[in-house]
This record gives C-alpha cells, sequence and structure tokens, in this order.
C-alpha cells in the first residue's frame, strides 16, 4: 500500500496497471473480500457499479466500460487502504507524498526552463491534473504542519513548493479549491484566529488578482474559456435528458462531444453532470447513499479521529474543483484522492483499547 503511492507519481498507464494488479490480488483473498463487504452501504456501490457496465454495454461504450473496470479497482484499493489503515502508516504516507511532491514540482521547473510557454505537467497526464496533485499535496501538508510537531519546516517547504506547482501548473479551479480546503481544516481544528488571518489573506490575494491577473496564470483568459465550458456543460446536461435512468456507462461524455470540434473533451467539466450522464440518476442516488454516510461519519468522528480532518477538506476541495472540472476521475489524480480519502481510516488508540477490550 505504502509503495503504490510512489507508482501514482509515475506515468499514468504504470499507476493504473499496478493498482488493478492490487485490486485483483486483494479480491483474491477470502479474508480481504471479508473486511471489503463490512464496509457501510457498500451494497449500493456495487449495484451501482454493475448499472453502470450494464449501461455501458448496452449503449456499446466498450471504451468506457474498460476504463471503468480500471477505476473501480482504485476504488477497491481505496477501501481495502481505509479499512488497513494504521496511524503509523497514515503518518508516512502524509510524509511521502509530501515528499514526491517536492520531486514532482523540480520535475515541473524543468520542464518549465525547457519550455516557459507550455503549461507543466510533470509527471502526470496533462497539467490540469498536475494541478490537482498539488492542491492535496498542499491540503496534506497543512494538516500535517497544525497535527504533528515534528517536520514543520519540511512542510512549510512543501506547501510553498506545491504552490509553485500550481503556478506553474496554469490549473485555475484549484486556488479555490484549495483555499475551501484549508479553512475546512482549520474549522475542525477550532483554529479560529488563523481561520480569520486565512479569511483577510484570501480577501486582499482576490483583489490583488483582480487589479493583476497577469499573477496567476491564464486567469486573464477566462472569459473565452469559460464560454467553452457552458457550450460543455450544455451538451452533457442535454445528454442527460436523452438517457437520465442508467446514463449510458463510464466516459459517456466522450461519446456525446466526439466531432464537437473545441467542446469535444474526456468529460463534462463537471462532476455532476458528468456523473449524470455517465450513471443517470439513479447511478449518482447510489453513489450518495454510500458517500453521504461515509462522511456524516467522518464529521462523527472528529474528535477521536484528527486526520478526519484532512479527509473533510479533500472532500471540500475536490467539490469545489469539481464545480468546472472533474479531477478525481483521473487515473493518477484519482487513485491519490481515494488514497488520502482512505486516511480517514487510522483508528485513534482510544478506539484501539476499546476493540481489544471488546
Amino acid at each position: 500500500m505504502f509503495f503504490n503511492v510512489i507508482f501514482i507519481f509515475v506515468p499514468i498507464f504504470v499507476s493504473a496497471l499496478t493498482t488493478l494488479v492490487l485490486a485483483v490480488y486483494i479480491l483474491t483473498r477470502a479474508e480481504n473480500r471479508r473486511k471489503l463487504s463490512r464496509i457501510p452501504f457498500g451494497f449500493f456501490l456495487i449495484i451501482w457499479a454493475v448499472l453502470s457496465l450494464t449501461a455501458g454495454l448496452i449503449h456499446k461504450n466498450i471504451i468506457g466500460d474498460g476504463a471503468f473496470i480500471i477505476y473501480i479497482s482504485f476504488i477497491i484499493f481505496s477501501i481495502y487502504a481505509f479499512t488497513a489503515m494504521t496511524k503509523e502508516l497514515c503518518r508516512r504516507i502524509i510524509q511521502l507524498s509530501s515528499v514526491l511532491g517536492i520531486a514532482a514540482f523540480l520535475v515541473a521547473l524543468v520542464q518549465f526552463i525547457v519550455d516557459p510557454v507550455d503549461r507543466s505537467v510533470s509527471t502526470f497526464f496533462n497539467a490540469n491534473y498536475y494541478g490537482f496533485i498539488c492542491e492535496i499535496i498542499i491540503l496534506v501538508s497543512f494538516y500535517a504542519l497544525l497535527s504533528f510537531r515534528n517536520w514543520r519546516i519540511f512542510y512549510l517547504i512543501s506547501i510553498a513548493v506545491n504552490i509553485g506547482g500550481l503556478l506553474l501548473s496554469g490549473c485555475r479551479s484549484a486556488w479555490l479549491a484549495v483555499f475551501g480546503g484549508a479553512i475546512v481544516i482549520m474549522i475542525c481544528f477550532k483554529e479560529y484566529r488563523k481561520l480569520l488571518v486565512a479569511f483577510v489573506s484570501g480577501v486582499t490575494c482576490t483583489g490583488v488578482v483582480i487589479l493583476f491577473p497577469q499573477i496567476i496564470p491564464r486567469f486573464g483568459s477566462m472569459d473565452t474559456t469559460e464560454s467553452l465550458r457552458f457550450q460543455i456543460w450544455q451538451t452533457a446536461f442535454n445528454g442527460f435528458l436523452k438517457h437520465p435512468f442508467i446514463g449510458q456507462g463510464f466516459m459517456s461524455y466522450w461519446i456525446l462531444s466526439h466531432g464537437m470540434g473545441r467542446a469535444d473533451q474526456p468529460h463534462a467539466h463537471n462532476i455532476l453532470l458528468n456523473a449524470l450522464d455517465s450513471y443517470g440518476a439513479v447511478g449518482v442516488i447510489l453513489l450518495l447513499i454510500f458517500i453521504v454516510p461515509a462522511v456524516i461519519a467522518c464529521v462523527k468522528k472528529l474528535k477521536i479521529r484528527p486526520v478526519c480532518a484532512l479527509v473533510l477538506g479533500v472532500i471540500t476541495a475536490i467539490i469545489i474543483h469539481g464545480i468546472t472540472d472533474d479531477p478525481i476521475l483521473g487515473m493518477q489524480t484519482g487513485i491519490f484522492g481515494m488514497v488520502i480519502l482512505a486516511l480517514g481510516g487510522a483508528r485513534s488508540d482510544e478506539e484501539l483499547r476499546g476493540s481489544t477490550q471488546t
């Protein structure tokens, strides 16, 4: 599990294949299958997967179904990671993520030096995916800064370096997502003074960027790119209306938009519209039946599992980023996001004592 995090920071096909192999290995062991079967509302997740694969077969979305099988392996791996997570493993994954984030920035910096015109992708599939990785690592390092006594200077460096990565990636959606995720983490830790400072700093930075848009790469081109996004969203919504119940399977928007010029995209650039196209209203409801109770449980366990603050912050970032993109859909970004969410399974000493006594 620990080493799979490393494979996320290598070319996309390696990270996808590695996770697929691990998921298959996990399912071959009866003990692991029993652990997975005990996940609350997991049955609804199985129904969702079967319906999505069925929709893909009905609409001859063979490529989508193939990609979905790989994507399911990410989910299986992350759920297993959640059940097997310990406090020590959680700490090591946080440390490793921050180290790899710095390494990824160095790759991006070399790319910028060689070609300062193009957006840096580092070791990821595209620049937006790299931006999402930077976004999550900033939140991971920020959580570590508030939680751990050691390595504080290192986590500050990690935050600064990955802010540099955001600039090199030119990913505009990540800035607000980072800010929103950090606010949620501070609320969870009841760091209200830091929250006030963050709010004032955020308002000030927003004003500066509005006055000097060249500070943030591609900020000045929002007028032209947002009109394209509205076209993409309209196409996606119309596709949902044609198949509103179970959708057309994974990556449906890629089929819907084929031949539409600039609007021809692999996904709908909106996490909800993309889900509605792929899984339909029934599939989205099944996903929410699984996700919402998990989020509620995470909130309830905040007092005994501090890492739940990070999980809630990352969920917030994914939702905000998901307004204009769908970062959790990517192979590398999807695995990394799910691994970080799996950190919420690290049980506290109090819980471990309770389970030992019973």
